[in-house]
């Protein structure tokens, strides 16, 4: 960035840039020192009220270092307030100048200015105080700024909390004398708000002082109150940090852990650079009260306690939850997406185009969202329907850490922080698949979190998760990633059009409904659906959810009394982050993802008789049909002698296997590490030989498929004859979403979908087959072989040497 000619002006130019590698936010320029070499800059996009935050001090060299095109000069935000006055103002002003009454407000506004006129103004400040500072050193020095605030009120009763306050509102605001007008909306006359209104008596709560709490009304006292107790679990922390084996030792010895305390923990709030601003002495409670809130909180580390548990004997316990008696639930759902059609490769060896690709059908996106600070925790994206192993892997999904599946998609896992993860305690789910019993006994015993069902035809049972579904959905509408009407769309139509018919005659004709049900009946078919790969498809609900969890709350009542004073901004990302560090004992443990994923694979318990095991209607041992499985046989037959021999009856012993899914093989695990192939039968294979009866398949398909063609050939005919319509683009914002993809075969338009079943239940079984394997490899499973191939003595058609003709007459 070029600084000659300089290109700022002081209080008046807003830019939007990154200075602090965090991304892009919207400053206003505040002071330049060119001896120093520095600016100070005002952040606008901060709401807080914490200066040292707020002010943001670089040097030229930093600045210079910034690409021309990264930093914007944009309008102010906050841009200056005019005052207009009705006619009714205009009186009620012209009889207050016949009385000679001046306004009240206007006394209000000059006490507001005198807390920070003997800091922002050359006439009013006292240049004594300044001493070998400038008067610029306000800006960028915030020691020197506390100092000066100190001097100032010295001699009155006005809080430093009052003054900083203040200053933030004159720099937000402008830095002028209107900027410390409030400004309140939507309320005076249309489209100015009241207090632009020069009858305006004054603003805010309608008492002489405000209302103050916390620390802020009594801030000389020293109550051991939130803000010290946040102090004390900050010097536990530290001890167990710095002295591990030692610290159970050294946090209770009253000596040691008041020096720590006042040397480490005694500070008012910390700085960017690490300086930290001390606190007042008179504030520090009295060390009989640390002691005792000391004692107290020591009950939340379990691990500190081992001394105790030694002298008095006892045996212990598993600490388990101990999160204050409040429990982490999570609310888990699924919805279809019919908006969306995905699509694959026809060729696997050139990228997914328009010309080049197979639709699926629309895809189901499934959602856990955290019911205390409304944060989507995670997601899975699939082409088939809800069922009990997708909401295992949403699970899997949602307790693990989302680095790993980011790079995955070829996305940085530090451009994302909305993208966040948890420990939860309880889920809550409707009376769907994953309500099955396979699904509750991995919950329940396996995972150990407890399950909730809604009540059935209660969807605001979970009425979390149904609105976090609609939020993602509007929001990709908003952007224009989806255009088509969706069936609550139609819906709503059809409800429309059913109030215009029973209007009286004239309101509505009966041709203006006849095109909105031409119009219905053309949006079923519609060419707006969005054609997308499953993995764009991902990024983009990944995508959506960063933004939906960086959204700023506007409820109030989201941050308790110890966020609110820790100024925790109130976004779901970090509220769920803040609800995750309550969490003690046992409760705070992460899961182990390879543990977790093994778990999802369910092993079979299988009866050997005759040397086989039956799974469903297939049979696996001996006699084996190809040489692969002879091992497994023997040891099959090896296994049933030994039991004969023992005098243990077979059908009471049983073994463990492990079935891949779409492969006709299964795994015996005899012991650790100890795996066995077993091969289908002789008699199974015959059975599933995927060339059995090809000829009367394709005979019986023939019809099909000329009824196929047909219809092909009609909806061809039906589109040449129509005239071409110009291409839609897509929006800008759906354009630079796509371009963040950096797979080439992630892809994405808009069109007709008309959906290729065979292609649809191929991409499922690719889905199934690849996060089987995964978890396969975690449980550690051996990996499969291609599939087992029939011997070539046993691979006949039962039609062979016999024509067509004679094959179907048998039927007669």
């Amino acid at each position: 960035m070029k600084l000659e000619p300089f290109p700022f002006e002081s209080f008046k130019s807003t830019v939007r840039c990154d200075l602090t590698g965090a991304g892009a936010r919207c400053y206003r320029f505040v002071h330049a020192d060119p001896d120093k070499k520095i600016m100070a800059f005002f952040d606008l996009d901060d709401k807080g009220f914490s200066l040292g935050k707020q002010l943001l001090v670089k040097t030229y060299e930093e600045l210079q270092r910034l690409p021309d095109e990264a930093v914007a000069i944009v309008p102010d935000p906050f841009p200056p307030i005019t005052i207009e006055l009705t006619d009714d103002a205009k009186t009620q002003a012209a009889i207050r100048q016949k009385k000679k009454k001046a306004p009240k407000r206007e006394g209000d506004w000059v006490t507001r200015w005198k807390k920070i006129k003997g800091l922002v103004s050359r006439e009013h400040i006292d240049w004594s105080l300044l001493g070998d500072h400038g008067f610029g050193d306000l800006y960028v020095d915030p020691l020197w700024r506390h100092e000066l605030i100190d001097l100032l009120i010295a001699d009155s009763e006005t809080k430093r909390y009052e003054v900083e306050r203040v200053l933030g509102i004159y720099l937000r605001f402008g830095g002028t004398y209107d900027a410390l007008r409030p400004r309140t909306q939507a309320c005076g006359k249309r489209g100015f708000p009241k207090w632009q209104l020069a009858e305006a008596m004054k603003s805010g709560r309608p008492y002489k002082d405000p209302i103050l709490r916390g620390r802020a009304n009594c801030p000389r006292t020293n109550r051991a109150d939130a803000f010290w107790i946040k102090r004390l679990r900050e010097a536990i922390d530290g001890i167990v940090k710095e002295y591990d084996a030692e610290a159970a030792k050294r946090v209770r010895d009253r000596g040691f852990f008041l020096n720590y305390f006042y040397v480490n923990c005694c500070y008012l709030t910390e700085l960017e650079d690490g300086t930290r601003i001390p606190v007042d002495e008179a504030t520090i409670p009295s060390p009989r009260a640390l002691i005792y809130h000391r004692d107290l909180l020591l009950l939340e580390y379990p691990t500190l306690k081992p001394l105790v548990g030694a002298l008095n004997g006892a045996r212990g316990g598993s600490g388990k939850a101990l999160t204050f008696g409040v429990l982490d639930t999570a609310d888990l759902d699924g919805t279809l997406l019919p908006e969306a059609c995905l699509v694959v490769a026809d060729d696997d060896r050139h990228d997914v185009t328009p010309e080049n690709c197979r639709y699926c059908g629309p895809a189901t996106i499934m959602l856990g969202i955290c019911r205390k600070s409304n944060a989507y925790a995670g997601w899975l994206v699939t082409a088939g329907e809800e069922s009990r192993e997708h909401y295992q892997y949403l699970m899997y999904n949602i307790l693990t850490p989302h680095d790993e599946r980011l790079r995955q998609l070829g996305l940085d896992p530090a451009d994302y922080p909305g993208i966040v993860n948890g420990q939860f305690d309880q889920i809550v789910m409707d009376r769907g698949p994953g309500a099955s019993h396979k699904m509750l006994d991995w919950t329940v015993d396996g995972i150990k979190i407890d399950v909730r069902l809604t009540r059935a035809g209660a969807p605001q049972d979970k009425g979390g998760i149904e609105g976090g579904i609609g939020r993602v959905k509007q929001a990709m509408r908003s952007d224009g990633t989806l255009r088509a009407a969706g069936p609550m769309g139609e819906l709503l139509r059809a409800k429309i059009l059913e109030r215009l018919k029973a209007l009286p005659p004239g309101v509505a004709t009966v041709k203006s409904i006849q095109q909105a049900a031409q119009r219905k009946q053309r949006k079923r078919d519609s060419k707006e659906i969005l054609l997308i790969t499953p993995k764009a498809l991902e990024i983009v609900v990944i995508e959506v959810i960063n933004k939906l969890n960086l959204k700023r709350s506007r409820k109030p009542t989201v941050l308790d009394e110890r966020m609110f004073l820790a100024h925790v901004e109130p976004i779901p990302a970090r509220l769920l982050a803040e609800h995750q560090m309550l969490r003690r004992g046992n409760a705070a443990l992460v899961r182990r993802p390879v543990d977790l994923l093994a778990s999802i694979i369910e092993p079979r318990y299988c009866t050997v008789e005759g040397g086989k095991i039956t799974v469903g209607k297939l049979s696996y041992g001996s006699p084996s049909s190809v040489p692969e499985g002879d091992e497994g046989a023997r040891a099959l037959l090896q296994y049933g002698g030994s039991l004969a021999a023992r005098g243990i009856d077979a059908k009471t012993a049983k073994i463990e296997v492990y079935v891949k899914p779409y492969k006709n093989v299964v795994w015996w695990r005899r012991g650790e590490g100890d795996w066995l192939r077993l091969a289908p039968t002789v008699e199974s294979a015959e059975h599933c030989n995927p060339n059995r009866d090809w000829i009367e398949i394709q005979a019986f398909e023939s019809g099909w498929n000329r009824d196929e063609e047909a219809a092909r050939l009609k909806a061809l005919k039906e589109l040449i004859s129509q005239k071409p319509k110009p291409a839609k683009k897509l929006p800008a914002e759906m354009v630079d979403e796509l371009e963040k993809i950096r797979d080439a075969q992630l892809a994405a338009w808009h069109g007709p979908a008309p959906v290729d079943r065979d292609a649809r239940k191929a991409l499922q079984q690719d889905e199934k087959q690849r996060r089987h394997e995964a978890a396969s490899a975690a449980a550690g499973v051996p990996d499969t072989s291609p599939l087992l191939t029939v011997p070539a003595e046993q691979n006949t058609w039962r039609t062979k040497g016999r024509s067509l003709k004679d094959y179907l007459a048998d039927d007669d």
